[in-house]
C-alpha cells in the first residue's frame, strides 16, 4: 500500500508541472499572437462630422422681391415644379402701369410733330436754295448786260469827241454833237440802273436768306426739342416698363420650389424679403463641415466614407458611401468645407433628396494598433505635461 501511495503522489506531481507548462505555453502563444497583430494589423482612422447635409452640384437660387410692393397674385407652393421665366408672385403696379400709359400717349403725338416740322424745314430749304439760284440768275444778267453796255458807252463817248472835233472844224453841226452826247447820257444812266439793280438785288437776297435762316433755325430747334422730349419718353417708357416687369417677380431658373414665405394676397413685402428658394435639377452631392485639425492636412481628395443620414437608422436602411472631391483652403465661421461626391450604395433603402442632414465619417489614414497605443500615450503624456505646466505657471 505504501509503494502505490508513493507512485499516486509523483503522478500528482507529474500532472499539476504539466499542467502549468500547458498554461504558460498557451499565454505565451496568445502574447505572441497578440503581438503579431498589434504591428501587422491595420486599423483604419476616421475623422467624423455631424454637421454634413446633401446638396444639389448647382447653386440654390434664392427668390427675393426687387421692390416694395402689395402682393396680387402669388401660385408658390412648396414642391411644385417650376419653369425658368414662370411668374410666381406678383406686386401692385398700378401707378407704373398709369403712367407708363402717359408716356405712351404723349410719345404718339410726337411722331407727327416731328414728320411735319421735318417737311417744313425741308422746304424752307428748299425755298432757300431756289431763292438763291433765281437770284444768282437775275444778278449774273445784270452783270452780262452791264458788261455789254460798256462798249456801246465807250463807243458813245468816242462819237462826241468826234462831233465836237467837227463841230471846231465846222464840218457838223451842234445838233449833232447834242444828240451824241444826248445818247452818252442815256447809256451811263442806264448803267447806273443796272448797277444798282445788281446791287439791290443782292442786298435782297441777303435779306431773304437771312429770314429763311432764322425760319430754318426755328424750325431745327423744334425738332431737336421734340427728339430730346422723344428720346427723354423712350427712357422714361424704358424704365417704367422695367419696373412693371420688376413687379412680376419669376423664376430664375426650371427646378423645384423647396422653400416658400407665407404669402396671401395683400400682403406687403419690403425689398430684399425672400420669397423662395428654387432648387435646380441637378447631381446631388455631400457638403460637410470639419473642424480645421481634423481637416487640415488630413482629409484630402481621393478618400473614402459613409454618411448616415438623420432619421433614417443605419442598421436598418443602410448609409452612403462617399468620396472626398474638394476640401476648402481656408476656414469660415471655425470650419472647413468639404465636399463629397455620391458613390453607388447598394445596401441603401433611404430616398436621397436635397437638404437631409446627417454625420459623416472618412477614413484618413490605417495604423496598427501598436503605433495607435503609442500614440494614445504619447497624447496622454501630453496633456499631463500641458496641465502640469500650467499649474506650475499658477
Amino acid at each position: 500500500m505504501a509503494t502505490a501511495f508513493s507512485r499516486t503522489l509523483r503522478s500528482l506531481a507529474a500532472d499539476r508541472f504539466r499542467g502549468t507548462a500547458l498554461a504558460l505555453a498557451g499565454v505565451a502563444a496568445l502574447l505572441g499572437m497578440w503581438g503579431v497583430w498589434a504591428v501587422k494589423a491595420r486599423v483604419g482612422l476616421y475623422e467624423v462630422t455631424e454637421n454634413a447635409r446633401l446638396e444639389i452640384d448647382n447653386a440654390v437660387y434664392p427668390l427675393q422681391a426687387p421692390s416694395a410692393g402689395r402682393v396680387i397674385a402669388t401660385s408658390l407652393v412648396i414642391g411644385q415644379e417650376v419653369a425658368e421665366g414662370d411668374v410666381l408672385v406678383e406686386l401692385e403696379s398700378t401707378p407704373q402701369t398709369f403712367e407708363l400709359k402717359e408716356q405712351q400717349a404723349r410719345l404718339t403725338t410726337i411722331d407727327p410733330n416731328l414728320k411735319t416740322l421735318y417737311a417744313q424745314a425741308e422746304a424752307e430749304e428748299a425755298a432757300r436754295t431756289q431763292e438763291r439760284q433765281s437770284s444768282k440768275a437775275a444778278i449774273e444778267e445784270s452783270q452780262l448786260r452791264l458788261k455789254e453796255l460798256k462798249p456801246q458807252i465807250e463807243y458813245a463817248q468816242s462819237e462826241v469827241r468826234r462831233y465836237t472835233q467837227l463841230v471846231k472844224e465846222g464840218l457838223s453841226s451842234d445838233r449833232e454833237l447834242d444828240k451824241a452826247r444826248s445818247d452818252v447820257e442815256r447809256m451811263q444812266l442806264n448803267e447806273k440802273t443796272l448797277a444798282s439793280g445788281a446791287v439791290k438785288l443782292e442786298q435782297e437776297q441777303r435779306t431773304r436768306d437771312s429770314e429763311r435762316s432764322v425760319r430754318i433755325e426755328k424750325l431745327n430747334e423744334e425738332i431737336r426739342r421734340l427728339e430730346g422730349d422723344r428720346t427723354t419718353m423712350k427712357a422714361t417708357l424704358s424704365r417704367l416698363g422695367n419696373e412693371v416687369e420688376r413687379r412680376k417677380i419669376r423664376s430664375p431658373i426650371a427646378g423645384r420650389v423647396g422653400e416658400a414665405a407665407m404669402l396671401r394676397v395683400g400682403s406687403v413685402v419690403a425689398p430684399g424679403d425672400k420669397l423662395a428658394a428654387i432648387v435646380p435639377q441637378g447631381k446631388l452631392r455631400i457638403v460637410a463641415q470639419f473642424p480645421p485639425p481634423a481637416a487640415f492636412g488630413r482629409i484630402r481628395a481621393g478618400q473614402t466614407g459613409s454618411m448616415r443620414l438623420r432619421g433614417f437608422p443605419w442598421m436598418e436602411f443602410g448609409a452612403v458611401r462617399t468620396q472626398v472631391d474638394r476640401v476648402a483652403d481656408e476656414v469660415r465661421d471655425g470650419t472647413v468645407r468639404v465636399e463629397l461626391s455620391v458613390l453607388d450604395s447598394p445596401g441603401l433603402r433611404a430616398p436621397l433628396k436635397h437638404g437631409m442632414p446627417g454625420s459623416i465619417e472618412i477614413e484618413v489614414d490605417q495604423a496598427s494598433p501598436a503605433v495607435l497605443l503609442m500614440r494614445t500615450a504619447g497624447q496622454i503624456f501630453a496633456g499631463t505635461r500641458d496641465r502640469y505646466a500650467t499649474a506650475e505657471g499658477r
